[in-house]
């Protein structure tokens, strides 16, 4: 039992979240259709062939579970790191001797 997935250099391809619950629901897919066939008295689908099955789905849920845990470890770090420029930012424009009003802070104030 093979699936294919996108990748980031095809087009249409999601977040890696995404794509591994598109993965994960594939393989639910792919569960239910095998056991549907086993109570419509398909006598070819075998025992290990649901549980390959049933193995796949919960190994793409825990990897749409790993890649939304990485997305959202991501994003906290970049929100901690954003909170952190700014503090800086601050800190350096209440530093003695930082010049305000210069063009790199945007506004002109004229010395009075």
């Amino acid at each position: 039992m093979t699936t294919t997935t996108a990748t980031a250099d095809q087009p249409g391809a999601g977040t890696a979240a995404e794509q591994a619950e598109q993965e994960a629901a594939e393989a639910e897919q792919l569960l239910a259709a095998l056991e549907e066939r086993v109570r419509d008295g398909d006598e070819k689908v075998t025992a290990p062939q649901l549980a390959e099955a049933r193995e796949l789905g919960r190994f793409a849920t825990l990897r749409a579970e790993a890649a939304r845990r990485k997305a959202e470890r991501a994003a906290a770090r970049a929100a901690e790191q954003e909170r952190a420029d700014r503090l800086d930012q601050a800190a350096a424009m209440t530093e003695p001797g930082a010049h305000r009003g210069t063009a790199s802070s945007g506004h002109y104030m004229s010395p009075a």
